[in-house]
């Protein structure tokens, strides 16, 4: 694995190739994570394109797959290829690419993907470093692997969605059953642990000189995030139930008390920097905006951590559908234009 570390430059992951056969929300925030670092992300698309590009918010500017909030935040820093991967050509596309990746993350139903010829143990005869991330709702094994699963799903499969919603809710409205967290916390969850993951195989490879195959289930996940609840129980009997209580953001001791500090908007953040008596701090370049060519110019949140060697990286925003076609194609697979039009025209692009 090649890195800007060892050379004093500025993105820990430069180097490394990762393929992104993922959609929605947990493959691509994994990816999201490695491309942020510096890694080459190429994200496969299907022709229709990922479906969290068809997912709001959409900005006032502009309503279309290419101006979703979720999709643009989840694949900056990120090349986008089409690739029909149910067809012969589209395999033998993917195998190529593959053959020259450190990181491939996919997240079809277990079995797919090696009934295409496209499974860790086919793709490693070409690519023995390769290390191959599958993420499903439940793992690759068990007695729900092969269950279909929406987010909401996962998240109360995890037992976090029975605490909810807690505190202050509960007390008010006792009778109220469990709710959803915002967003897609389980999904989110998953691809920070499958980040995690795909780092520690990465380290193991440059030890052992071979690839591996990560198996991460979403359930597993989300229990994990909530092992202080699962833990109280397997080991005291102690039921912890909706009326738990949250604490957001940082409490602080003040001169006559305490103050929560959480700030969760722009507004938040600027009227606090104001406070700290340094309003330049809310627009500094690290804090900039990215240009998009649809969507127009946006700001999006950036990296919640800092490493003292490296920083991480704002090169682009989410690309086009199939914005990369061309580069990936003809100039690193040695398509003509012609053959690239044809497989366009077929529907393999």
């Amino acid at each position: 694995m090649v890195t800007n570390a060892s050379k004093g430059n500025a993105a820990a992951l430069a180097g490394l190739t990762v393929l992104e056969y993922a959609g929605f929300v947990a493959g691509p925030s994994c990816g999201k994570l490695l491309a942020d670092m510096g890694a080459e992300v190429t994200k496969i698309e299907p022709p229709t394109g990922d479906q969290a590009r068809h997912l709001g918010p959409f900005p006032a500017v502009s309503v279309g797959p290419e101006s979703s909030a979720l999709f643009l935040y989840l694949n900056t820093n990120k090349k986008s290829v089409t690739i029909d991967g149910s067809s012969p050509t589209g395999v033998e596309l993917l195998r190529s690419l593959a053959s020259a990746a450190d990181v491939l993350i996919e997240d079809k139903p277990p079995g797919v993907m090696e009934a295409s010829g496209l499974g860790y143990e086919a793709l490693r005869k070409d690519n023995p470093g390769l290390v191959y991330l599958s993420i499903t709702p439940f793992g690759q094994t068990g007695p729900y692997s092969r269950f279909k699963a929406y987010d909401l799903n996962v998240f109360f499969s995890g037992g976090e969605g029975y605490t909810l919603p807690g505190s202050m809710s509960h007390a008010l409205f006792p009778e109220r059953g469990p709710v959803r967290a915002g967003g897609y916390l389980a999904q989110y969850d998953s691809g920070l642990v499958a980040g995690i993951a795909i780092v520690a195989a990465l380290l193991d490879r440059g030890v052992s000189r071979q690839g591996s195959h990560l198996d991460l289930s979403q359930q597993e996940t989300a229990m994990a995030m909530a092992r202080e609840t699962l833990q109280r129980y397997a080991g005291y009997g102690e039921v912890v139930d909706r009326s738990r209580a949250y604490f957001y953001g940082g409490i602080f001791p003040c001169q006559d008390g305490y103050v929560i500090l959480f700030p969760r908007e722009d507004r938040h953040w600027q009227a606090l920097c104001e406070a700290m008596g340094q309003p330049g701090l809310a627009s500094e370049s690290r804090f900039a905006e990215l240009d998009h060519p649809v969507a127009g110019r946006l700001q999006y949140p950036t990296a919640a951590y800092g490493m003292s060697a490296t920083k991480p990286v704002y090169r682009s925003a989410a690309p086009l559908l199939g914005e990369h076609n061309e580069e990936l194609f003809c100039g690193r697979l040695g398509l003509s234009p012609r053959e690239l039009a044809d497989l366009g025209r077929s529907g393999v692009l």
